[in-house]
């Protein structure tokens, strides 16, 4: 069996790709994008919106493909172009625009490690660690080359964000034959000394030889307790929570329910095809933060959706932030449909009154003992609130955070 037309995830445009078109073929279509995007006052946040959506699909492309060539029995697979198709309702779904040129967001090299015709592959339980655990998988190979590989030495590092590596390991020498789900071993990591949390990335390959592939996996601490300390954590909009803003305190929202004309149903998969084509998908584009706010100190992030947001994403509602001063930025922003372009946060924080304000609209809340990445996004933010870092520069106003955050 082939699987046809595998992934056909969007991007957000890339408005720079415009001045390419030339006579009748003038992209109405993007610029219509383009003026609604700085109608909406974050034009300035494009190319960051193309970039951040891009890695989003990559990793999906990626998951797409291995799962394929991990599939005992697979024949291979058919994607449907690598570049944008700007027909049928402009399906923004390639790694290349519509002239074939490079979005800047992978590199030949890398596309090749997970799709080309000898694949290292893994297989994982999950990708989501705590530090009581232990990490097994098992490696394997898809070979679809012209002959068989002989003594081929398979093996495996694992590395920290900075590099360094923490274990590494190899399996006896072997020939590799034709096919798919060929084993290399298995590996296992105790987690008890990683430093967390800490994002791991897991490396199989043939020595010797340009085929390897790497996984990005996340491991956070066994005790995840959060403080609250003199954050006051609320879970709607009430006289008690506007009472403590105005007196100057910090408060935590986590809002249970908003108000349904601002709230926006999301997901950790981004749009296929397009929504014009396909209707009512509760999907968006990912996400886009800065990695570096102090914010996310317990939260290791690259800035862009990644494995660690799947349980915070998957099935999860944003809000609709519209309204506000035009330069107000969430900590965590949504990336909307190029069709609507609104402005979405799934946290964010503001002055309001004499007192300070984070709204984090993803559940942080149920079934922590669980939820290894929940937990570690809400100790991060309490951590941040309850240092000197917590200072928002940007200002809500009490009428239209009642408005937004109560329900009618």
């Amino acid at each position: 069996a082939i699987a046809h037309e595998l992934g056909q995830w969007c991007v957000y445009p890339d408005y720079r790709e415009i001045p390419s078109y030339t006579g009748v073929l003038r992209p109405r279509n993007l610029e219509m994008f383009r003026d609604s995007l700085r109608n909406n006052h974050m034009l300035d946040q494009a190319r960051e919106f193309a970039v951040a959506s891009g890695k989003l699909q990559k990793l999906m492309y990626k998951a797409d493909i291995e799962t394929l060539l991990r599939t005992p029995g697979a024949g291979g697979f058919q994607l449907l172009a690598l570049q944008d198709f700007p027909g049928q309702g402009t399906a923004l779904e390639g790694f290349l625009d519509a002239f074939w040129n490079s979005k800047g967001v992978t590199t030949p090299d890398e596309f090749r490690q997970f799709c080309s015709e000898t694949v290292p592959l893994l297989r994982l339980p999950k990708l989501v660690y705590t530090t009581n655990e232990s990490l097994e998988a098992r490696a394997e190979i898809a070979h679809f080359g012209p002959a068989p590989i002989l003594r081929a030495q398979p093996g495996w590092t694992a590395r920290t964000a900075a590099g360094a590596v923490v274990a590494s390991g190899a399996s006896e020498v072997r020939d590799i034959p034709l096919g798919n789900a060929i084993p290399l071993g298995d590996l296992t990591l105790p987690l008890n000394n990683i430093p967390a949390p800490a994002k791991l990335t897991l490396s199989v390959y043939l020595a010797g030889t340009p085929h390897a592939n790497c996984w990005d996996v996340w491991v956070y601490p066994a005790d995840q307790q959060a403080d609250e300390g003199r954050v006051i954590v609320a879970s709607k909009w009430d006289n008690s929570v506007e009472a403590n803003l105005r007196r100057g305190r910090s408060v935590l929202l986590l809002p249970s329910k908003i108000d349904p004309g601002r709230q926006v149903k999301s997901a950790f998969e981004p749009i296929f095809w397009n929504t014009q084509w396909f209707h009512n998908q509760p999907r968006q584009l990912g996400i886009l933060c800065d990695p570096r706010h102090p914010a996310f100190a317990q939260f290791p992030n690259d800035g862009h959706t990644d494995w660690q947001w799947w349980d915070l994403l998957n099935k999860s509602c944003v809000m609709q932030l519209d309204g506000a001063d035009p330069a107000f930025r969430p900590l965590v922003q949504v990336i909307d449909d190029w069709n609507t372009n609104r402005r979405l946060g799934a946290v964010y924080e503001a002055r309001v009154g004499k007192g300070s304000l984070l709204v984090c609209t993803l559940d942080i809340t149920s079934n922590l003992d669980t939820r290894p990445a929940a937990a570690a996004l809400r100790r991060s933010l309490l951590q941040y609130m309850n240092s000197p870092d917590f200072a928002p520069r940007s200002s809500l106003s009490l009428n239209w955070l009642a408005k937004a955050l109560t329900p009618p």
